[in-house]
């Protein structure tokens, strides 16, 4: 193991206060390979656990978009890598004027934070009652991704469902769509057989 000179690297009267306590004028430290904080496996798993139950105690709330929230849900963004499997939010807020009728469109708030846009697609009379509940959209701004917030705001979701009498929902997306289907498997979403426009369809009963 190398050494190198504290004072190289420390604060001299963090230096100064050390010595009172030994002998000597010259403090060496271990030196080793510097890693940048958080990348190191255990401290990704940390901040991913503390970040979740965080977010466990937090208010998230489901808000119509309106006049007083529609730029701050348009400016919400996921990462560019992501950008293939979701339309812009101001997209999704055009199609939702285009279907006006059936379209819910929803900015995801976290203690009173905007942190990510849905957007449910309700049809009660379709003829077909296993079709009449979609989740078309659904996205956690980059900045608060891998923190938990959107399982918590998934929670919301289906009990909005629940509460507004869907027997079911669906949503479809690409199978490359691989941390989404986890999430969504991980609340009994399954591949009911179909495919919509080249994208997996799956569903969730009760």
């Amino acid at each position: 193991m190398s050494y190198i000179k504290a004072e190289n690297v420390l604060p001299q009267e963090l230096i100064e206060t050390i010595q009172q306590y030994v002998d000597g004028k010259l403090i060496y430290i271990p030196c080793g390979e510097k890693q940048e904080w958080g990348t190191t496996t255990s401290a990704k798993a940390f901040f991913r656990e503390r970040n979740e139950r965080i977010y466990a105690t937090m208010k998230i709330e489901l808000r119509p978009v309106d006049d007083s929230n529609r730029s701050d849900c348009i400016k919400l963004k996921v990462s560019e890598s992501q950008s293939e499997y979701i339309a812009s939010n101001e997209s999704s807020l055009e199609a939702a004027k285009e279907h006006a009728d059936v379209a819910r469109p929803f900015v995801i708030y976290a203690d009173g934070v905007a942190a990510g846009f849905t957007m449910f697609a309700f049809e009660p009379d379709y003829e077909d009652p296993n079709d009449r509940y979609w989740l078309w959209r659904f996205m956690i701004d980059e900045k608060l991704q891998g923190q938990g917030c959107g399982k918590e705001a998934l929670k919301q979701i289906i009990a909005y469902f629940k509460e507004n009498g869907a027997t079911n929902i669906r949503l479809s997306t690409k199978e490359s769509n691989v941390n989404a289907i986890h999430l969504y498997r991980s609340f009994g979403f399954v591949p009911n057989g179909d495919v919509n426009d080249g994208e997996t369809v799956f569903e969730l009963n009760w």
